[in-house]
């Protein structure tokens, strides 16, 4: 619960953060109780995590004192909430400019937290116009076999009473359930091996799914979406990058954009260089085609693409850019919009409605709010799992013991090498948890003279590949107007963007590295805040800052091309152009701007247990053995030899597939 203080601070916060304006003529003022929607949200998230929004809430009280904002000339400054809304709304915008990352992330964190419910709230969406329509329709999917998907409120009663674990016997145990686990599941199921998956996160279905991002994130993702990298202690000064996280039943591929690629047919030959064996294209091909078959992979249609994105073709085309409609894994589609939060009508074909399905008609157990802890290994194998039972308040219900012939580790990115150094196992190369790339991400925002309403639309549907050579990729990214939390601004800036977000249109820019670095560590359970955690370490390097502003700079062509009256560019010392003078005098920019003056975001983290045929170098061999424990096999986006340049979501599932014909061809020739 809040304390008297803290429901103050956001009030004073809310009102001076979003008031009154020509084009939204609603505040937080004006709902009664927006606080407590906000303060419901902080209660939902993970306790390190509503501490540090708690701690920024503090630091916005006592902001004041760094700027002397102090309109009585008082010798002491006033704090935040008995400024006026006009010194409240000068000291934002000092935050705001502060050349201190961390300072602004404080005040990010907030904003963002605020504009989620303000957006969320009818009087505002009235106000914008932004109702999403979802009329019950339902995209019929594999039927699940509900036997064979467990979750406990709390364990038997004969186990309880001896505190006694829950023991699982099994072929094969696949730790997650996401893009790698839910495809090694099924596959093995169908070959008639015994399978089971533990997965931390819970099953939610279409009718949960309501569309709107305050619901969703406490629900979908990991940490709420609130997960960040740090920078290495090394180079303090780089940013905190954004790196969301899904952790439900199907993992990131519930809450993803459903954007699919194949893995570029130059890293597959360059990996075959290497030494990888059966990495070809001629070889993966089968491999792809049998996941895009199951996902119905197929281009976005143009009635589907919405206003937003086609104003990202026609800027594209009219510059001469190569420019197409993305693949995605639908079938159905309605274009609500909200991929990010789920698909509320299930037309998205994510792992919880495609290969869960078709595992559990295959015989195979899928037991959620199961944690994993520890690993026994003995000698060269793995000889049991244990962790915990959770509920669905993240209560400790109970044990779990798991024991089987093979492992398939498939806990992601950060979690899979986590598990493994808190472990320490696997890591004779001492590779694990080295090698992080994360896709560095921004965006742009277009606001064009005619209403878009782009959410109306696939959210992401449009790619330009003119530079995917540099290592650049951008799409044409709509998102409904909490959106706009992306936006540099505060105050009534902040205010007018939300309230023309209908005639908004997004660019995403991601980049493949070159220079950044990044690691997975373990830091021991009694420290503070960081303990029982990864801790997620990433330094953008000074070509992939470059690389960004180039990506920013297109973007920003793009639509002005197609007709933008101006564009925001997410970047503080030059937020809008208007013209080329403007995106040339960004480009000039450059060499001066330092990477934490942008705002970044990252998602497809890939490389922390990566696959080299040289032990030394690798965690795991062509076939995703691990190279140290022979019953051990890790299939997620940590077993790339490095970032695959494009959504790894196909990439994995493809490599998930080839995993599951080696285990099943090692179990019928008597090898585990």
């Amino acid at each position: 619960m809040f304390t008297g203080l803290e429901r103050n601070i956001l009030k004073s916060l809310s009102e001076a953060l979003l008031p009154e304006s020509e084009s939204l003529q609603v505040s937080p003022k004006q709902a009664e109780d927006f606080d407590e929607d906000v303060e419901k949200y902080f209660g939902s998230i993970p306790s390190r995590f509503s501490l540090v929004l708690r701690l920024s809430l503090i630091f916005i009280q006592i902001s004041p004192i760094f700027f002397f904002i102090n309109p009585f000339r008082r010798r002491v400054p006033l704090p935040f909430t008995r400024l006026s809304v006009e010194g409240r709304g000068e000291c934002l915008k000092r935050l705001n400019e502060s050349p201190f990352y961390l300072v602004r992330g404080m005040l990010t964190l907030l904003k963002t937290v605020i504009i989620l419910h303000y957006c969320g709230r009818e009087e505002v969406k009235n106000a914008i116009e932004s109702h999403i329509d979802l009329d019950g329709k339902r995209i019929s999917t594999p039927k699940l076999v509900e036997e064979n998907v467990l979750e406990f409120k709390e364990l038997p009663e004969g186990l309880r009473e001896k505190r006694e674990c829950l023991e699982i016997e099994c072929d094969v145990l696949v730790i997650g359930s996401g893009a790698g686990g839910a495809v090694v599941a099924k596959e093995l199921a169908e070959k008639g091996l015994n399978v089971a998956v533990v997965e931390e996160g819970f099953r939610y279905g279409a009718s949960e799914f309501s569309g709107e991002a305050r619901d969703m994130l406490p629900l979908l993702y990991r940490d709420g979406g609130s997960t960040v990298t740090l920078p290495p202690i090394s180079i303090p000064v780089l940013p905190f990058v954004l790196l969301p996280m899904g952790k439900c039943l199907g993992g990131t591929t519930v809450v993803n954009s459903s954007t699919c690629y194949r893995t570029p047919d130059r890293l597959l030959d360059k990996w075959t260089g290497e030494g990888l064996e059966g990495l070809s294209p001629d070889d993966m091909k089968p491999y792809f085609e049998r996941v895009e078959r199951i996902l119905s992979v197929h281009p976005v249609s143009l009635n589907l693409m919405g206003e937003a994105n086609a104003m990202t073709m026609r800027g594209a085309e009219s510059l001469g850019y190569e420019v197409r409609p993305l693949n995605k894994n639908a079938s159905g589609c309605d274009a609500t919009g909200v991929c990010q939060y789920g698909c509320p009508i299930d037309a998205k074909r994510a792992m919880h409605v495609t290969y869960i399905p078709l595992a559990t008609q295959a015989g195979a157990k899928f037991y959620t709010g199961f944690q994993v802890v520890w690993i026994v290994r003995n000698g060269n194998r793995i000889e049991k799992v244990g962790g915990f039972v959770l509920n669905r308040d993240r209560e400790k219900i109970g044990k779990f013991v798991a024991r089987a012939e093979v492992v398939v580790l498939a806990a992601g990115t950060v979690y899979t090498p986590y598990i493994l150094l808190k472990n320490r196992l696997a890591n004779s190369s001492g590779m694990v948890g080295r090698n992080l790339s994360i896709h560095p991400a921004s965006s742009v925002m277009g606001l064009f003279p005619e209403n878009l309403y782009g959410w109306r639309g696939v959210s992401q549907a449009t790619g330009i590949t003119e530079f995917f050579e540099e290592g650049i990729t951008m799409e044409g990214t709509m998102v409904p107007p909490f959106g706009a939390a992306s936006c540099p601004f505060t105050g009534k800036e902040l205010s007018d963007v939300i309230g023309e977000w209908k005639k908004a249109a997004v660019m995403g820019i991601m980049i493949a590295e070159t220079d950044s670095v990044g690691r997975i560590r373990k830091v021991p359970d009694a420290v503070p805040l960081l303990g029982k955690e990864p801790l997620i370490l990433y330094g953008i390097g000074e070509q992939d800052k470059n690389k960004m502003i180039k990506g920013i700079a297109e973007s920003c062509r793009v639509f002005l091309a197609a007709g933008a009256a101006k564009v925001s560019t997410g970047i503080l010392s030059k937020p809008w152009v208007t013209c080329e003078d403007d995106v040339k005098d960004l480009e000039r920019l450059a060499s001066k701007l330092k990477a934490n003056g942008l705002i970044w975001t990252a998602y497809h983290p890939q490389g922390t247990c990566r696959m080299s045929e040289d032990p030394k170098k690798g965690v795991i061999d062509s076939y995703c053995r691990s190279h140290d424990i022979r019953n051990l096999f890790i299939c997620d986006g940590s077993m790339f030899p490095e970032s695959v340049h494009v959504n790894p979501q196909i990439s994995i599932m493809a490599f998930a597939s080839r995993c599951a014909d080696y285990i099943a061809s090692a179990f019928s020739g008597g090898e585990s």
